[in-house]
């Protein structure tokens, strides 16, 4: 009777599918909460050395890993920046860091708990994604540590980076793109510009309790087919 969807660009795709926009519910996704690492200064951590671009998704194709990689291999020593990837990594899969021209560090799986120390070791979260991303946890937990993101134009990434989608993203699946978007978000890194802090996601409950009033106004109007209508 009614379905929920994460965000616009999710509705829109519900509708080309032929849904009705009166029986679709926004309801934007919930953050889990974790332990962010702290208040940052727009050009932490770039003062004396590469701007430190995170990478969260593994060596796995769907997250663009391969396209990130194939964009470094475009990159110097001249741009001054360094990609560290984490999440899990297969030796095979890996092959493309080797390619890369600028330094890249597999930083191998980690605990939710740890995700404080994770974002502590980025300047900017970059997303890669070649495949439809519906919310991207990677991106909200980094915006809600006060962090900038570059992401591909695809799927809800987009609406995600708010005011700064027009600087802040690339065409997805192309490097080259990838490539010219790294250098100039590193260089607005480096000089603490033009990132504007967007509002993040509510915590999980909140988001379970708007959730459970779409169930209930669902709920009100339905009557049990086979149970004679009650």
């Amino acid at each position: 009777d009614l379905g929920v969807v994460g965000g616009e660009g999710l509705l829109d795709q519900h509708r080309l599918a032929g849904l009705a926009a009166n029986r679709l519910r926004v309801v934007p996704f919930g953050l889990p909460s974790f332990t962010t690492p702290g208040p940052r200064t727009p050009a932490a951590g770039v003062r004396n050395g590469p701007v430190r671009v995170g990478y969260v998704g593994g060596t796995r194709w769907r997250k663009g890993f391969d396209v990130l990689m194939a964009a470094g291999a475009r990159l110097g020593p001249e741009d001054g920046i360094a990609i560290k990837v984490w999440g899990p990594s297969d030796p095979e899969e890996a092959v493309p860091a080797t390619r890369a021209r600028v330094p890249v560090t597999l930083g191998g799986p980690y605990r939710r708990a740890e995700m404080s120390k994770v974002l502590g070791e980025m300047d900017m979260l970059v997303v890669p994604s070649i495949a439809a991303e519906s919310f991207s946890f990677a991106a909200s937990e980094a915006l809600a540590a006060g962090l900038p993101v570059l992401a591909a134009r695809i799927g809800a990434l987009p609406e995600r980076l708010g005011p700064n989608v027009e600087d802040w993203t690339f065409r997805p699946d192309d490097e080259a793109d990838l490539a010219r978007a790294l250098r100039g978000a590193a260089g607005r890194v480096r000089s603490g510009t033009g990132w504007v802090p967007v509002p993040i996601p509510a915590p999980m409950p909140q988001h379970a309790g708007v959730v459970e009033e779409v169930y209930v106004e669902a709920g009100a109007g339905w009557r049990c087919p086979l149970c004679g209508g009650a």
